[in-house]
């Protein structure tokens, strides 16, 4: 969860720097990345709180089953979104390079 929090931080200054050198708007994949983070952020607090407050264990161990599932993809749509601000920013530094 922190170092998602962090990334979440230092976004915007990323952003620009993309936009200055692409003159693409990235707003709607930045959107994308902070909703994700957001989401897997809410479901591990929200695992945490349920092994506390369900006192059946066999509810908690299903509950448990399917949030780690959620968090799972969450978390790999992040690294997805991580990827494509990767390929785009290293797209431009490659013509800045060559050409």
């Amino acid at each position: 969860m922190i170092p998602v929090l962090f990334i979440v931080a230092r976004l915007d200054p990323l952003l620009a720097a993309i936009e200055f050198d692409t003159g693409r708007d990235l707003s709607e994949i930045a959107g994308l990345f902070i909703a994700l983070g957001i989401i897997s952020s809410t479901l591990s607090i929200f695992t945490v709180i349920v092994t506390f407050v369900i006192k059946n264990p066999k509810k908690v161990g299903k509950i448990l089953f399917f949030m780690a599932f959620a968090i799972l993809a969450s978390s790999v749509l992040i690294g997805v979104v991580g990827v494509v601000f990767i390929l785009i920013s290293s797209k431009n530094a490659y013509k800045k390079r060559h050409y």
